[in-house]
């Protein structure tokens, strides 16, 4: 209500006093009858003006009220925290998010120094923002870290500004807490994931590289030394090794790309454990010789079942070997087991090589990480063998731990897989070797076709070559044999139309159809059985596997 305001009590004041004085100058009487009713009626008017104005009044402090209630939930739960400090960080005020934050009760908060609960590190971006507020900021920020219930640092981002009415020894400041821990750690991991991106693509080109140096010798080597020579071995068998590890580094990037996708897909079938680790060992067994590793298989008792992909199991002990043999010096041990531990089989591999100090047993299983990260990297790797395991072990609804009693002390690793039910269990055959059939490879290149059939032949099978799809179907009509292993990238016919033209011959309908791919994706694997194959393989094909085929149906 306004002071000049006309029909105020000041303004009815001054208009009685007028009257009053006008009728004393000219002799009138107040208590004359007419002037006696006009006064009530303006006594009454001014009354009624009172009491709304006094409603009014009521009904502005209500809202107020009102208003002042919405504010105090408001600021009480909001997400993020309303402190109220002064010049020493005392607190004034909190709202129940700030209390949170600091881990105590708001009411015991208040007097407490806010800098007790700021890490020692970020306590002079408090004392900065402080001073930029007091040195007439109309706005200051910063970043905290806060120690909250002897947990972990709270990282908050603090937003503040000063209180206009408040001056010297009473000057305070209020400021947002916004909680942004998670942010920071979602940052922290994303640029540690650039990091090891950057590093694994300088890793790979080393990685690459490395093999065709002496591949490259190798071949110099061949065309120049007698053949049968003991140097033409020896560069044979340079070429045989590095191009091994060559393909081990594409099919981990493949497998591990697969796995991150979810397109791996497992066969599974039930398979004895302790068959596939012990083939494993001998396939490795020259690589612990080479090397002057010793390497150890102790026998269970009995098979040990279970229900997994063979060609994926193979897989994760050869990756576990591989690991043993490149980081036990020469003159070490390493020992395998296989058994039945709780209700579990267990493969225990174990070695008497350099060992990890505690620090590296937590990045063990992260891709690209290496125990090894000096610049001279003697043992090479991508660091995805470990990783690749524990994906694989994971999708057999298994686990897989490592340990070590320190650096110098040797590693052990554990993997642990579920039993196949014993009513499947009782039922499964042991692996047999193939008996000899009757095989046609159909494939263009003729060092990949001439290289199969030889192994193939070795194995006691009777092979015949093909190197283009319509040769192949002539060949096939004439020998009716009882495998044939076609490439799918061939120069006339391509692989599917192969398959579809020995489907539609009647007379071939036993013979088997495997297609050779450098395509594993499961639409390519769909696309090969639509066109009438009964395996999809991908290139260079598993030998395990190839043998695998070739028992079935034995």
């Amino acid at each position: 209500m306004k002071s000049g305001d006309s029909s105020g009590p000041r303004a009815l004041r001054r208009r009685a006093e007028e009257r009053l004085r006008a009728r004393g100058r000219q002799g009138a009487q107040i208590g004359g009858a007419e002037d006696t009713l006009r006064l009530i009626h303006e006594l009454q008017v001014h009354q009624i003006e009172l009491e709304m104005q006094n409603e009014e009044l009521r009904r502005v402090r209500d809202e107020l009220e009102v208003s002042l209630a919405r504010y105090s939930e408001l600021y009480d739960f909001a997400p993020v925290g309303y402190v109220t400090l002064d010049r020493k960080s005392t607190i004034f005020e909190i709202n129940l998010a700030g209390a949170t934050m600091l881990g105590k009760e708001r009411a015991r908060l208040v007097g407490e120094r806010f800098a007790s609960w700021v890490t020692p590190a970020t306590r002079p971006a408090l004392q900065g923002l402080i001073g930029a507020l007091r040195r007439d900021a109309t706005r200051a920020s910063c970043d905290l870290a806060l120690i909250s219930n002897g947990k972990g640092p709270l990282y908050v981002y603090v937003d503040a500004v000063p209180e206009s009415s408040t001056r010297g020894a009473d000057w305070r400041w209020r400021a947002a807490l916004t909680d942004v821990t998670e942010q920071k750690a979602a940052a922290e991991k994303a640029g540690e994931s650039d990091r090891r991106k950057s590093e694994f693509l300088a890793l790979l080109s080393h990685e690459l590289r490395n093999p065709l140096a002496p591949i490259t010798n190798a071949i110099h080597l061949l065309d120049h030394a007698p053949a049968g020579s003991e140097q033409a071995l020896q560069a044979r068998a340079v070429i045989s090794r590095q191009t091994r590890q060559l393909t081990r580094l594409v099919d981990d990037l493949l497998d591990l790309t697969r796995i991150s996708k979810g397109r791996l897909e497992l066969k599974l079938e039930v398979v004895d454990l302790h068959g596939i680790v012990r083939r494993t060992c001998d396939d490795h067994r020259a690589v612990f010789e080479l090397r002057g590793v010793e390497l150890r298989l102790d026998d269970p008792a009995g098979p040990v079942f279970v229900r997994g992909d063979p060609a994926r199991l193979v897989q994760v002990v050869g990756n576990l070997l591989h690991n043993s043999a490149k980081f036990t010096p020469s003159g070490g041990v390493t020992s395998v087991s296989v058994s039945i531990v709780l209700g579990r089989a267990e493969i225990r591999v174990r070695d008497t090589g350099v060992g990890m100090e505690p620090a590296q047993l937590g990045r063990l299983f992260v891709p690209f990480a290496q125990v090894d990260d000096s610049l001279a990297r003697p043992r090479g790797g991508l660091g995805l063998g470990l990783s690749l395991l524990k994906d694989l072990v994971k999708l057999h609804s298994g686990t897989v731990t490592g340990s070590s009693e320190g650096l110098g002390r040797g590693s052990e690793f554990v993997v642990s897989l579920p039993l196949a039910p014993p009513s499947v269990a009782s039922r499964a055959a042991a692996t047999e070797k193939p008996p000899p059939r009757s095989i046609v490879v159909i494939e263009d290149n003729a060092d990949a076709a001439l290289t199969l059939a030889e192994v193939l032949t070795f194995g006691g099978h009777k092979v015949e070559v093909a190197l283009d799809g319509r040769s192949g179907l002539d060949l096939v009509r004439r020998v009716r044999p009882d495998f044939v292993f076609c490439d799918i990238g061939l120069p006339d016919l391509n692989g599917y139309e192969v398959a579809s033209a020995l489907r539609a011959d009647e007379t071939l309908r036993s013979t088997r159809l495997v297609a050779l791919s450098g395509y594993a994706q499961s639409e390519d694997r769909e696309r090969a059985r639509e066109a009438g194959f009964d395996a999809h393989l991908p290139k260079p094909a598993d030998l395990h596997v190839v043998n695998a085929l070739l028992a079935k149906d034995a």
